[in-house]
């Protein structure tokens, strides 16, 4: 069988999810019935998840009062809402001028941040939230998904096991701790994570997945199969646990189902060179030559076109390798 390429990285557990909003309690204003009245419009209005009418109501407060500080935070909140995180970081930072200790708006512009790709700033807002409130777990997996954002697998793992032990039924934090462990290499202890997030969620798609990949790590092919096929039940447009399939295949010598795997991935990304390399490489190994052939000269146009030059390479000594005409 011909040598293939690793499979794809790891995918995390979703990030500031909805059970990461945690928006605090906040008091009616006091400083002008005007303030009052939109401020509590703005609030229903974001309540009902009608996040540009709650835009204009918080607007209106904070032309009557441009000192009433939720009124900015909540705007922000808002503002996040339909993905405008300039300006929800915007609003972030000016309640915060108002009211310098308030941990949430610390932990809204750091996701704020996030989003727009300022890891250390998010990192460092992160860290004020923390500073504020340190029994708040989801600041502990925000931060740690930013570490590793920063390359620093390590000090994520120390924030993922910081909100475990505060909440040690926190699903997330396991599937990212997983990941953290597995981007460590410690593959048990990974393996010992995604097993535990499945027994809080049978129906996590990505713990399934990135726990298949760890088992392909631990060329324990068979294991990886069935959880790519889980993850496939579970969310059939997943195209990267086709490809990533399809190297347990090839690690159970199933070249057939392999194909299958990698032509599935090629009809859905057609432009990526990746996917006809290794359906090239699981032909040779039926030794459908002429097929494989296509396939690797595919490759190898697509390598050259994206300037990808690992896997130009390999297509190409893969082609070498083919019998003669």
């Amino acid at each position: 069988m011909m040598t293939i390429s690793p499979a794809p990285s790891l995918v995390h557990a979703a990030f500031l999810a909805p059970r990461a909003s945690k928006p605090k309690p906040t008091p009616t204003p006091t400083h002008g019935a005007a303030s009052a009245t939109a401020y509590a419009a703005g609030l229903t209005a974001y309540k009902r998840n009608d996040f540009a009418s709650a835009i204009g109501q918080f607007g209106k407060a904070i032309g009557a009062n441009p000192r009433l500080a939720r009124a900015y935070y909540w705007r922000g909140l808002a503002h996040y809402a339909l993905a405008q995180y300039s300006a929800a970081a915007s609003d972030e930072s000016t309640d915060l001028k108002l009211e310098p200790a308030y941990a949430s708006a610390y932990f809204w512009r750091a996701k704020a941040y996030f989003r727009l790709g300022l890891y250390q700033a998010a990192l460092d807002d992160y860290t004020r939230a923390i500073a504020r409130d340190g029994k708040d777990e989801v600041s502990y997996v925000n931060r740690g998904l930013t570490r590793e954002r920063l390359r620093d697998d390590a000090g994520a793992l120390v924030d993922y096991t910081k909100a475990l032990s505060l909440n040690p039924r926190d699903e997330v934090a396991l599937v990212d701790r997983g990941t953290a462990h597995a981007r460590l290499g410690q593959f048990t202890l990974a393996v010992t994570d995604y097993t535990g997030a499945l027994k809080l969620d049978a129906k996590d798609e990505i713990a399934y997945f990135n726990r298949g990949y760890v088992y392909e790590a631990q060329h324990n092919y068979r294991g990886a199969f069935a959880d790519y096929t889980r993850a496939l039940a579970l969310d059939p447009g997943d195209t990267l646990a086709y490809f990533n399939r399809g190297f347990a295949r090839e690690g159970l010598k199933d070249y057939t189902g392999a194909i299958g795997d990698f032509s599935i991935y090629i009809t859905r990304v057609p432009a990526d060179g990746d996917g006809y390399l290794h359906r090239g490489l699981n032909r040779a190994a039926l030794k459908l030559y002429t097929l494989a052939r296509a396939d690797l000269n595919k490759a190898v146009m697509l390598y050259k076109k994206s300037g990808a030059q690992t896997g130009l390479k390999e297509a190409q000594a893969a082609l070498a390798r083919l019998p003669a005409r």
